[in-house]
């Protein structure tokens, strides 16, 4: 069953995607600027920023100016009782004062003497502004810093999930490019065997060898077209998940075809990075790092609120008046004005209390946060550096021991031709031969995967 999938898909993407014969490179820059471009998650994380800045605009929009404008006419019962007309432009300051300026203008026989105006109207410039809580503090100043501090976390996020986006990507392309070098590999090996099973056929024909030794040699054959099928199988599999977030193909980006190949020698397309630089220097820059002090400063500012909401509320406002625009302008006289003051406390201040209470112990958890993310990624740094090290040495002793086999692979064959072997011990040396080349290729695998994840805690770009 596992062979007719096989067959199945390979016959259908031939037929489907089939190119010329001409082998082209696919080199990993360039698969990873097609996902920089085309991939969901790259587009996502580009919204991300942009919903920081959003949230930046917003945040300013606390200080726009407002205007606004009341018209109240009252008749009843063919009686006219008043018309009442309010127009202000209010500006809040960064600070805590707010500037307001007003004219009135209302009339009527019913209308409250305190509301006369005139025919002209009254003009008001006033100023509100807390003397005790929210002097030096306020919602508006809170809700600025906050979203400021977003706006920087959104460009930290961004950063982070495009590193992630890349990392996994790589990954992708190494898989593919371990079962292109297997389907070689295998292929090789392939051959190998149907030219020994020829060849043991002919010197049995002859009556130089047993008959044994041709179903030996067939069965060989057979186990290595297996595998070949079976490596096939598994690098089609690796471009269909290459593909996964191509909107559509074309002839450029036509990863299912046959003809397209992944560079060569990939391990020494990702940069050599050292992480024996200055750990806390390094750490300090790192994004999630600095995402994670972004976010400690909001909270700070957060208990600054809290603490300035112990305060008592104590509230100013004045507006100066003045009624004789026609005539004469704005002169506003002091002997003209309305002021009033507003005073709220509650006894037990428990809210004030509970809020600032859950506000540090925010804070706490943010700082254990903080603390266990900056050990992780400092024991991560250290970890990589001994993987790379060790892995690397394994691979080098792995390709080593499979040139040693190979050679004895090769001194078998020759016993074989000279009458002193068996085509068993032939297919048993060049069993050994083929582990020990699977085994240096997934060391060179988890050594390039180890160099990504080393780019990728170092925020280093690939290409």
């Amino acid at each position: 069953m596992r062979i007719f999938l096989f067959v199945f898909l390979f016959f259908s993407t031939t037929n489907i995607f089939a190119q010329s014969r001409e082998q082209v490179v696919l080199t990993l820059p360039e698969y990873l600027a097609w996902v920089m471009q085309d991939h969901p998650e790259s587009k996502n994380a580009k919204l991300i920023e942009e919903a920081g800045n959003a949230q930046w605009m917003q945040a300013k929009g606390l200080l726009d100016p407002v205007l606004s404008s009341k018209w109240k006419d009252k008749f009843y019962d063919g009686q006219s009782y008043y018309q009442r007309s309010e127009t202000q432009l209010a500006f809040q300051s960064p600070y805590a004062l707010g500037l307001v300026a007003q004219w009135d203008v209302n009339s009527g026989d019913y209308l409250d003497p305190e509301a006369y105006t005139g025919k002209d109207g009254l003009m008001a410039l006033g100023v509100n502004l807390p003397l005790l809580q929210g002097l030096m503090f306020d919602e508006t100043r809170l809700a600025l810093r906050r979203a400021e501090q977003i706006q920087a976390m959104s460009v930290l996020e961004k950063q982070m999930a495009l590193n992630e986006l890349l990392f996994q990507s790589t990954m992708l392309y190494l898989d593919w490019y371990i079962a292109e070098e297997r389907v070689q590999l295998q292929k090789e090996f392939m051959d190998a065997a149907n030219i020994r099973l020829g060849a043991v056929r002919s010197r049995f024909l002859v009556g130089d060898r047993p008959s044994i030794d041709t179903l030996e040699a067939f069965a060989q054959w057979q186990t290595r077209n297996i595998a070949w099928q079976e490596a096939q199988l598994f690098s089609i599999k690796s471009r269909l998940a290459m593909t996964a977030f191509l909107p559509e193909l074309n002839e450029k980006k036509n990863i299912l075809a046959l003809s397209l190949r992944p560079e060569k020698a990939l391990e020494s397309t990702l940069p050599e990075y050292s992480l024996t630089m200055d750990m806390q220097t390094w750490l300090m820059a790192h994004p999630m790092i600095q995402w994670y002090q972004s976010k400690t400063k909001i909270l700070d500012w957060e208990e600054k609120w809290k603490r300035e909401k112990l305060k008592p509320k104590l509230n100013l406002e004045y507006h100066a008046l003045n009624k004789e625009l026609a005539n004469n302008g704005a002169d506003f006289s002091v002997q003209n004005y309305r002021w009033g003051v507003q005073f709220a406390f509650p006894l037990f201040i428990r809210d004030a209390r509970g809020q600032l209470q859950l506000q540090r112990i925010k804070q706490l958890e943010n700082e254990n946060d903080l603390s266990l993310k900056t050990n992780s990624l400092a024991q991560k740094a250290r970890a990589l550096e001994q993987q790379e090290r060790i892995v690397k040495n394994q691979q080098s002793r792995a390709e080593t021991n499979s040139v040693y086999y190979q050679q004895l692979w090769e001194a078998e064959l020759q016993r074989l031709e000279l009458g002193e072997s068996s085509v068993f011990m032939v297919n048993l040396r060049e069993n050994t031969w083929i582990d020990q080349r699977i085994k240096a290729l997934e060391y060179e695998q988890k050594w390039i995967q180890t160099k990504a994840e080393i780019c990728q805690l170092l925020f280093k770009p690939y290409f």
